[in-house]
């Protein structure tokens, strides 16, 4: 490890980083060497802006010095691992669990229902409702907590992925109370009980997060495909002018093709394919063109989609589908 971080260290400074941002890195980086991670970690003068690590990551080294930060590898990481809660459910409340998205752990909930009369006994006779009555308003009591408590879950973390697991009523009840919103379902093994199911939910979990990662770029691209000629747009110069007027909906990327390249970018500027005159005397900056498109996109609040060109050929290696003409 002690090798490898000297690589990419003396490849920062060859790239012009200062001495004082590499010594920061170092410092940041000093109690990780002796083990294998994968660290990703960005700075500025003398000081750490932010470091994780980015567990089960299998990629080359990277390294570079620049603005804005070349971020695209860790959004590849995170379009993987979309955001998601998972739900296990009884008759008496719920497990809930939230991970935000390029998360690999979350934070769990226990869900208690207002109500603990839950069994349904069956005497027989004219008093049989009487006692099914109370235990079935008690299901939907408890139902109505925990979807709550999931409807807030989902907020939190911004996920569209629902895991279910549990009781198959408990289950129908729960989705009943939901609001309505647009949502992928999906079952998973196990219940609440020590059944032993924990390790084989683990590998549905993983499944549908990967399957619906995968749906999500699929839907993005077939909707390039299928869109007005007016609204999808190819190559740097116009794919910048979008941007720069918040129009573009999904910015996508090869970056095979688009990997070269310059454009500029301001506090004043998103981005621009030009240097530009701004206010208050300020020059623009110049960037990669891929790392300026992607801030660009980011602060308009605009999807990424990274592709290829078999599946998705772009002219020029970049391109967006508009939100308008």
């Amino acid at each position: 490890m002690e090798v490898r971080f000297r690589s990419m260290t003396d490849l920062l400074l060859r790239s012009g980083a200062p001495a004082t941002t590499v010594e920061a890195l170092r410092h940041a980086v000093a109690d990780r060497l002796d083990r294998p991670t994968q660290l990703v970690a960005f700075a500025t003068g003398d000081r750490i802006l932010t470091a994780f690590e980015l567990p089960g990551v299998a990629s080359p080294d990277r390294a570079s010095w620049g603005a804005p930060a070349h971020i695209l590898p860790l959004l590849s990481w995170i379009a993987i691992r979309p955001s998601y809660v998972e739900v296990v459910v009884d008759r008496t409340g719920a497990d809930i669990t939230e991970v935000a998205g390029g998360a690999v752990h979350g934070s769990t909930t226990v869900v208690a229902g207002p109500d603990d009369e839950i069994e349904r006994n069956a005497p027989g006779g004219r008093s049989q409702p009487s006692f099914q009555r109370p235990a079935t308003d008690a299901w939907h009591h408890n139902a109505a907590a925990v979807a709550a408590a999931t409807a807030h879950a989902l907020s939190r973390v911004g996920a569209r992925l629902l895991l279910v697991a549990g009781d198959i009523r408990a289950i129908h009840l729960l989705l009943a109370r939901l609001p309505q919103r647009p949502l992928l379902i999906r079952r998973v093994s196990g219940g609440r009980g020590p059944d032993g199911s924990a390790a084989r939910r683990a590998i549905d979990v993983a499944r549908a997060r990967a399957a619906y990662a995968e749906e999500t770029r699929l839907a993005m691209t077939a909707a390039l495909r299928n869109a007005a000629t007016s609204t999808v747009i190819e190559g740097a110069d116009r794919t910048l002018t979008a941007l720069a007027g918040g129009r573009v909906r999904t910015l996508f990327i090869d970056r095979r093709v688009a990997s070269t390249g310059t454009a500029w970018f301001g506090s004043e500027l998103l981005c621009a394919a030009r240097p530009v005159a701004l206010p208050g005397g300020d020059g623009p900056r110049r960037g990669g063109l891929v790392d300026v498109a992607v801030r660009a996109a980011l602060l308009t609040d605009a999807a990424i989609c990274q592709t290829n060109r078999q599946t998705v050929p772009i002219a020029g290696g970049i391109g967006a589908l508009c939100r308008y003409r």
